[in-house]
């Protein structure tokens, strides 16, 4: 003899790197909700939970990580995660992108998960390539950008002496500013990056 409970909750977990086809799905559902519902004579109620839309890699930080690979004679291929990451909410900030190293049997989030060390330290070795390629890439776009002038004022009062006293000022200002752009985080195309060429240049190591 079977039991017929009362009340039943279901979970439903849908996600899609396309939010309008993710969407299509959740209102699929719920108009076959309403149909069962009518016809089985059973109230029903939906709760969403969350929402959160997908994120897309950025491009050029796929880029550089493919180059890496290239660079050092690393298999690799592009895919799709659809698991919850953090880069998913990173993305709405920053230039984002995931790297992934191999697992026995493709498992993972599991008990039995191994990567081996040579699998992550080829991991590594890519991601630390990718990273000094950005940071080159990012220093050559702060050398190409026009630099704010500052300008020395003449009173005539005083003739040549105050030019050459303000334009000696105008050095200190600027050599000042230049020091504050090297040792500053600046915020380039809404995108926080870190400049500080005072340090090693450890993109020329790798």
């Amino acid at each position: 003899m079977n039991s017929i409970p009362s009340q039943v909750q279901l979970e439903i977990d849908v996600r899609d790197i396309d939010q309008d086809r993710r969407d299509g799905v959740l209102r699929q559902i719920e108009s076959a909700a309403k149909e069962v519902s009518s016809r089985r004579h059973v109230s029903f109620a939906i709760e969403r939970i969350n929402a959160d839309p997908p994120a897309k890699c950025a491009p050029e930080v796929v880029g550089q990580l493919t180059e890496a690979c290239q660079q050092h004679g690393m298999r690799w291929e592009p895919m799709i995660s659809r698991a919850y990451h953090d880069s998913l909410f990173m993305s709405r900030i920053a230039p984002t992108a995931m790297l992934f190293v191999p697992c026995r049997g493709g498992v993972s989030h599991r008990p039995d998960e191994y990567s081996s060390p040579e699998a992550i330290a080829k991991g590594v070795l890519v991601l630390a390539a990718a990273l000094a390629r950005l940071r080159h890439r990012l220093l050559l776009y702060s050398d190409r950008r026009p630099r704010r002038r500052t300008h020395s004022v003449d009173r005539e009062a005083h003739g040549d002496g105050v030019a050459r006293n303000t334009g000696g000022d105008a050095n200190i200002q600027l050599h000042h500013a230049r020091h504050q752009e090297r040792r500053s985080a600046r915020i380039v195309d809404n995108r926080v990056l870190a400049t500080d060429r005072g340090r090693d240049r450890t993109d020329e190591t790798l």
